[in-house]
């Protein structure tokens, strides 16, 4: 038997018939432990609250050859668990956690920032017509990889999250990344560049010492990619979001935003960009953070400002876009709502 909080070295020197975790493990020891499998073709079993260790989700609950088993505190009642007990632990948990703790379902999926998007919201690609807007957003970072998000604009205010880009060069490098923009939206998109509305990250007019002051939005430009500085107001982005997402179709309520289903990286950001909370050591007494966490979202950041800058289809009303090509008098003909 041996303990989390162990060296994962530890977990490395044995060969097992069968290991059981206890409550998530971190993902070094899972993988210690299972190259201590292989020899005998051993298993695995997890029992857990899902409360931490996200990776557990992406990576094993995906997977077809791994069973599932989702249990409710409902079916301890009887079995060492009275109604009264159950009740008085449910008085004290939030609706999230109520999820997590009393059916299993995974916390950091339950503190989502935007539950409302689903497959309602993923749409099979299609052409982007030349009389659709398009814009774009570069988020820049010094070392993180440049990442870069389109969205066409419907003649009936419709919104296609339609492309997605990240810097595959090692070093970061910005004519590489400009140049690959370049390409993306003569090959995929079929725009040229001066079609296409441009933003980019606000910290990236910072002058870079190291580079006789020039920025990274100057670098840009070097290579013609001219961007305007996007919105620093991520809570006014974060409700523009969740009111574009609006899904009520007993109101005759249908989204606003959809995305194409070939954006694996936007896909995996709103399923993983979720609100932030304080260390459990020092949450005593505070109150639920009011920011998400700083991680999975440089395509959702730049969603965020392409929607606050108010994009638009330019010169066209919805009855004067040709027949097929998007909106009809009554519903999109992409999305059919």
């Amino acid at each position: 038997m041996q303990s989390y909080d162990q060296p994962v070295e530890l977990f490395e020197s044995s060969d097992y018939d069968h290991v059981h975790f206890d409550e998530p493990p971190p993902r070094p020891i899972w993988i210690a432990v299972q190259r201590g499998l292989t020899d005998r073709l051993g298993h695995s079993w997890l029992t857990l609250t899902p409360l931490k260790e996200p990776w557990i989700f992406d990576e094993l609950v995906s997977r077809a050859d791994v069973g599932k088993h989702y249990f409710d505190i409902e079916d301890n009642l009887g079995f060492g668990l009275t109604r009264e007990g159950i009740d008085n632990f449910t008085m004290n948990l939030t609706e999230d956690e109520k999820e997590c703790r009393l059916r299993g379902r995974f916390f950091h999926l339950t503190g989502l920032v935007y539950k409302l998007y689903g497959a309602i919201n993923r749409i099979r690609r299609v052409p982007i017509q030349r009389h659709w807007g398009v814009w774009m957003h570069i988020d820049s970072h010094p070392r993180t990889p440049h990442h870069a998000v389109w969205i066409a604009v419907l003649p009936d205010g419709k919104k296609f999250v339609a492309g997605e880009l990240k810097n595959s060069h090692t070093s970061n490098l910005v004519a590489p990344f400009a140049e690959a923009i370049k390409v993306y939206e003569a090959e995929i998109l079929k725009r040229r560049g001066d079609e296409i509305v441009r933003l980019i990250e606000p910290g990236s007019s910072t002058p870079n010492p190291t580079k006789d002051g020039l920025s990274i939005k100057d670098e840009f430009e070097e290579h013609g990619i001219y961007c305007r500085p996007g919105s620093k107001n991520r809570d006014a982005g974060i409700l523009k979001m969740q009111g574009e997402l609006q899904y009520d179709p007993s109101a005759g309520t249908y989204p606003n935003i959809y995305f194409f289903d070939d954006l694996t990286g936007v896909h995996h950001e709103m399923t993983h960009y979720v609100w932030d909370d304080w260390a459990q050591k020092a949450s005593y007494g505070r109150t639920d953070k009011q920011k998400p966490k700083d991680a999975d979202d440089h395509f959702i950041e730049g969603i965020h400002r392409i929607l606050l800058d108010e994009p638009e289809c330019p010169g066209m009303e919805v009855d004067d876009e040709p027949a097929g090509a998007g909106a009809r008098s009554t519903a999109n003909s992409v999305t059919g709502y």
